[in-house]
């Protein structure tokens, strides 16, 4: 049997050495061991250490990625559904106001400049 770390060792505190960590996140990211196979294969003391390691040393963290895995129940996703229908509703509304203006200085300018600057309708296109 290889040793990669401390095995075998009671004492504590106890210190592990950056390339057996970075062996046994290895073998947790890539799915042969869980990280409390991990724990029990190789000795490792505390419960959370494994996980410190993958987060300090696994591909996703060096990446400088984040996994956020959270629960998000039925209503917590009607409640957001009802704040999006209602943040639509706002922007078609002032989309429609947007227009209203629009359509009032158009006309504005029209009257006071006496020229026509909406496209006519029922004109023929030229071929």
């Amino acid at each position: 049997m290889i040793k990669l770390g401390n095995e075998g060792t009671k004492s504590a505190p106890r210190f592990y050495s950056l390339a057996f960590k970075k062996r046994v996140v290895q073998e947790v990211e890539s799915g042969l061991l869980t990280r409390n196979t991990a724990r029990s294969k190789y000795n490792i003391g505390g419960k959370t250490t494994v996980l410190k390691w993958c987060r300090k040393y696994g591909k996703l963290y060096n990446l400088g990625l984040k996994v956020n895995i959270s629960m998000i129940t039925e209503t917590d996703e009607k409640e957001a559904l009802k704040r999006r229908i209602r943040l639509l509703e706002e922007a078609l509304s002032n989309a429609h106001l947007k227009i209203e203006a629009q359509e009032l200085m158009i006309s504005l300018a029209e009257e006071k400049y006496s020229i026509d600057m909406r496209k006519k309708t029922g004109t023929k296109q030229p071929s």
